[in-house]
């Protein structure tokens, strides 16, 4: 029973709600068949797998590490509740399950997920540690399970919607390592982050908020169909960005998701974009 509780853990469960981002293409599309919908929950499963993978590969490479963090040492690997046989077992039934949810999916949705896989695995490897590169390589991250939302129900990709997710993704990136060079001990931090300063990680933060605010404005002014709505969702989405901004200067931004799940405030911005979007969209 521990063996089990420790190999759930080691999956990092709650990161999963980063894959929800898989459901924004398809209802920005105004998908509302059964079958699409299925498609595209089978999809996220398919992500999350895969990205439990690699926090699995993620944690044996850096167990070294994370056994003198104060944190991360309680981490399965690194406090020694699980081991590289355990390892072997956990990333085995990933493979098999992921390979039975494929059957159901685009093969293009497998290639990316196998493009994402190999990402991941080099970023662990070797890339994690060149600055400015593995910053792009994270918000890679985002941009990649956007994409493949739409690549799961056969959309056509807009030039607005990467826009808008590639500098939403880096705005978040850059907000998680200005917090890691804040709030964290050089001696626990990665090598990496002691090479950014603050002012270049606030200059991209910046930039990133500027860039994802006028694109997604000039999306929204750009429909036709019911345009009101959609320039009404500006003015929650705005809001939503600067609260994160805020959040993260006050406490930290080390953990995107935990930030959404736990603000209510930031929550309630989101669900009122959402709701407004699909005013417009259905």
């Amino acid at each position: 029973m521990e063996t089990l509780k420790s190999s759930l853990k080691a999956l990092r469960l709650k990161q999963w709600a980063k894959n929800l981002l898989l459901v924004v293409a398809p209802l920005s599309a105004g998908i509302n068949t059964v079958h699409d919908f299925a498609i595209v929950f089978l999809a996220i499963l398919g992500f999350s797998l895969t990205a439990s993978a690699g926090y699995v590969i993620n944690d044996l490479f850096d167990i070294n590490y994370d056994k003198q963090h104060p944190v991360k040492s309680k981490r399965p690997f690194a406090s020694g509740a699980l081991n590289n046989k355990n390892a072997a077992v956990i990333l085995i039934s990933l493979f098999l399950t992921l390979l039975l949810l494929l059957r159901y999916l685009p093969r293009d949705f497998g290639y990316l997920l196998l493009l994402y896989f190999v990402l991941t695995y080099f970023y662990t490897r070797y890339l994690k540690n060149i600055p400015v590169f593995e910053l792009f390589l994270v918000a890679s991250g985002f941009v990649l399970r956007l994409i493949a939302g739409a690549i799961c129900v056969d959309l056509r990709i807009s030039e607005w919607f990467l826009i808008v997710g590639g500098a939403g993704a880096l705005f978040i990136a850059a907000n998680k390592r200005l917090s890691e060079l804040t709030y964290s001990s050089p001696d626990i931090t990665r090598k990496v982050i002691q090479k950014y300063s603050r002012e270049f990680l606030i200059l991209v933060i910046s930039s990133s908020l500027s860039i994802c605010m006028v694109a997604y404005s000039l999306w929204a002014f750009s429909q036709t169909n019911d345009p009101i709505w959609y320039q009404l969702s500006i003015i929650p989405f705005s809001i939503a960005l600067f609260r994160y901004l805020f959040i993260g200067a006050q406490e930290g931004a080390d953990s995107p998701e935990e930030i959404i799940l736990s603000d209510k405030v930031l929550l309630t911005l989101l669900l009122v974009n959402s709701l407004t979007l699909l005013l417009g969209i259905y």
